[in-house]
């Protein structure tokens, strides 16, 4: 099994194992890099939400238009590895450890 799979069957579990119970209001922070969504997980959980959606975590085309990167672009996968502009794979296991610990899903 891949790391990607791998991360994204215990993402599953950890949504299955951590009773969000009545949040099933969840929060996209699209394009936030993954510590910046660790650090606000306790915030998000006390608000009351109990998931949180993150942009696509492998590599993808580094390409920009004028300046600005579109938002598809995190959508054009370069390999199955984990990691971007976003943060590296331990970013992400912070990211998914801390919303573990706050009782939030991650997807």
């Amino acid at each position: 099994m891949s790391r990607v799979a791998a991360l994204l069957f215990a993402a599953a579990a950890a949504a299955e194992v951590h009773d969000v119970g009545t949040r099933s209001v969840g929060v996209q922070l699209f394009q936030w890099p993954f510590r910046d969504i660790a650090r606000k997980c306790e915030f998000l959980a006390r608000a009351g939400y109990g998931w949180v959606q993150t942009s696509p975590v492998q590599p993808h085309v580094n390409e920009s238009y004028g300046g600005d990167i579109p938002w598809w672009i995190v959508y054009q996968p370069l390999a199955l590895d984990i990691g971007n502009r976003l943060g590296t794979e331990a970013d992400l296991d912070f990211m998914l450890t801390e919303c573990r610990r706050h009782g939030m899903a991650a997807v």
